[in-house]
């Protein structure tokens, strides 16, 4: 699988796990989308990056 998709679909995952408790406690909808967008872009960014001297 291509290493993109499979951390984006790692980012939808753990993005929707963190965003329905917040639903469920009626927080404001752009708290709930920044965390959603947190989690998605974060996950993309950590397993994308290139670390010299770490396989």
């Amino acid at each position: 699988m291509d290493k993109l998709l499979f951390s984006a679909i790692i980012g939808l995952v753990a993005g929707v796990i963190d965003v329905i408790p917040m639903i469920m406690q009626k927080l404001p909808r752009y708290s709930t989308v920044s965390a959603f967008f947190h989690y998605f872009f974060v996950s993309i960014i950590i397993l994308n990056v290139d670390i010299p001297h770490i396989p």
